[in-house]
């Protein structure tokens, strides 16, 4: 009986050991299936989990490095984080022309003690920098050479031809003033003519060359011109 006995429970173990086992083997199956399922995703977001552990990192890292250097020098570099310079040096360019050019003329405002604040107009400065694009970028113009220089045929059709016809009148006794030159505007009704001509004829291959735009561009006018619009103190 006590063999019997000692077979039956010894029996009944190695049963026990292979259901145990047998268990084992169908949750960790299981466990595979629902890792190639939904399980997948989340075991690939945590190997992105990973990557974001690694790549992640070094990107956070620079951001964070950037946030935590702050008021560092980075010998490497050069860079003075501090004071958002690098080697010492600021950019002078604040971006897009015209806001660079806003920008200056505030300054200096600011910078007299003599401004009027209740005549500064900085809109008719804007407005006027429009037009000076819109006639750079827009304007039709046809130009014949005459025998001491040019005649200039400027339509007034669109932006840039209301620009000419704002500018041009404006622009023509400057550039008289500023080259010797005879400068003489003719307003149309569709049209405005300009005629600039060297009366000795030594220039006129040079004002030929210029031609419309080069002869707007000229002289140095146009910064005090800037300056004095924005006082309220030069309407165009």
């Amino acid at each position: 009986m006590k063999k019997s006995t000692t077979v039956i429970l010894a029996a009944i173990l190695v049963a026990g050991g292979l259901g145990l086992a047998y268990a084992q083997n169908m949750k960790h199956d299981e466990g595979m299936t629902h890792q190639s399922g939904k399980g997948h995703s989340m075991q690939h977001d945590g190997a992105n989990h990973g990557n974001m552990g690694q790549d992640g990192h070094q990107m956070e890292g620079a951001n964070q490095g950037a946030m935590i250097q702050l008021g560092d020098d980075d010998p490497a570099t050069g860079h003075d984080m501090e004071h958002g310079t690098m080697n010492g040096s600021m950019p002078t360019e604040p971006g897009e022309s015209g806001f660079a050019t806003i920008s200056e003329i505030v300054k200096l405002l600011q910078a007299d003690p003599e401004t009027d604040w209740t005549l500064v107009d900085i809109d008719a400065l804007r407005a006027h920098l429009q037009d000076m694009n819109n006639l750079m970028m827009l304007a039709e113009v046809t130009s014949e050479a005459t025998e001491d220089g040019v005649r200039m045929t400027v339509s007034l059709a669109g932006p840039g031809g209301g620009a000419a016809s704002r500018m041009v009148p404006a622009h023509g006794p400057v550039i008289e003033n500023e080259t010797g030159w005879t400068s003489h505007v003719e307003m149309g009704t569709d049209s405005v003519t300009w005629t600039v001509e060297d009366a000795t004829g030594v220039e006129a291959a040079k004002i030929q060359a210029l031609g419309f735009f080069g002869i707007m561009a000229l002289g140095d006018h146009h910064q005090p011109h800037h300056l004095a619009m924005a006082k309220g103190a030069m309407p165009h």
